[in-house]
C-alpha cells in the first residue's frame, strides 16, 4: 500500500488539515451530481413502494418483501443525499461529510453482504426444492 505521507514536501503537519481548493471545487460540482443520483432513487424506491403497495392484495408476501426492499432503497438515496447535502454550495464540513459517507457506504456494504447471503440460501432451497421434484417424475 502507498505511503501517502511519502508526497508531503514538509513534516511540519500544519498543511495536512487543510483542503485543497482544487478538491473543494471538484466535490461541489460532484454533489450536483450525487443529488440526482439520490434523488432519482428516493423517487424510484417511492415508485417501487405504491407498486409494492397494489402487490399486497395480490401476493402478500411479494408485496412484503417489496415495500421492505424500496423502504431500504429509500434509506439508502436518504443517506447519499446527506452526503450530496454535506458538500453543497460551498458549505463544505470535512466531519460531516466523512460521517455520511461512513454511514453510506458501511450500510451499503452491510447490505450487500446480506443480498448475498440471501441469494445463496435461496438458491440452495430452489435447487434441493428442483432436485426433489424431478425426483419425483
Amino acid at each position: 500500500m502507498e505511503n501517502l505521507d511519502e508526497h508531503n514536501l514538509s513534516n511540519d503537519g500544519a498543511h495536512q488539515d487543510v483542503i485543497s481548493n482544487t478538491a473543494k471545487t471538484f466535490l461541489n460540482k460532484a454533489s450536483g451530481w450525487v443529488k440526482a443520483v439520490a434523488i432519482l432513487g428516493i423517487v424510484g424506491s417511492s415508485l417501487g413502494i405504491l407498486g409494492g403497495l397494489f402487490s399486497l392484495f395480490a401476493m402478500p408476501v411479494v408485496g412484503i418483501i417489496y415495500l421492505a426492499m424500496y423502504g431500504i432503497g429509500i434509506y439508502i438515496s436518504l443517506l447519499l443525499l446527506k452526503v450530496s447535502n454535506s458538500i453543497d454550495r460551498g458549505t463544505f464540513n470535512m466531519d460531516v461529510f466523512a460521517e455520511n459517507f461512513f454511514l453510506y457506504w458501511k450500510t451499503v456494504v452491510i447490505l450487500s453482504l446480506v443480498a448475498v447471503g440471501l441469494s445463496i440460501i435461496l438458491g440452495i432451497f430452489f435447487a434441493t426444492a428442483g432436485a426433489s421434484a424431478f425426483g419425483r417424475f
